[in-house]
């Protein structure tokens, strides 16, 4: 502002934004007005108020890991994730479910319970790949359920490929004596 004439008044937009891992609560902002009269009097008055912030918690796919890669025919192997939850917010009833994968054996969906801000877990499938798998890439879809304080639902579906190679006979080897 450079000038505000007797009663006259004027608005001020400040830009706010906070990190998406803030956690829930209010924060409080202090505003200084200082100005300068027609006769050259300073003068400074200060006030506070608070701005409530309301974060939501986010888990995402830290890593994603197979006991046996490549995957090959006739091969098991474990599928090991690791979930971080980057909100800002405790997730609540957490769970991870897999599909899209026709050599997923055993249970599809895993009950992580409650991940803290910034906390994290992790989640195992058993994988086990068909003699009559034909060979290529396949899409594993993971689904990432939770709910926040007040009981909103979250859901996201994350995408990764998984590459089935050709089979490895047993190697034989011998020492001719």
């Amino acid at each position: 502002l450079t000038t505000l004439g007797q009663d006259q008044t004027t608005s001020v937009v400040f830009r706010m934004s906070a990190a998406p891992a803030l956690p829930s609560g209010y924060v409080p902002i202090a505003v200084i007005l200082s100005y300068t009269d027609t006769h050259g009097n300073n003068y400074e008055d200060s006030t506070s108020f608070n701005i409530q912030i309301v974060s939501r918690p986010n888990i995402q796919v830290g890593s994603f890991v197979l006991s046996v890669a490549p995957l090959r025919p006739g091969i098991s192997s474990v599928l090991t994730l690791s979930l971080i939850n980057v909100g800002g917010d405790r997730a609540y009833s957490a769970s991870l479910s897999l599909s899209g994968s026709n050599f997923l054996t055993g249970v599809a969906t895993n009950y992580l319970g409650s991940i803290a801000a910034g906390g994290s877990s992790s989640a195992s499938f058993f994988l086990t790949v068909s003699n009559k798998t034909s060979l290529g890439t396949y899409n594993l879809h993971l689904n990432i359920n939770y709910t926040d304080v007040v009981g909103n639902p979250y859901s996201q579906t994350t995408d990764h490929s998984i590459n089935v190679a050709s089979f490895l006979p047993p190697a034989i080897s011998g020492t001719h004596v």
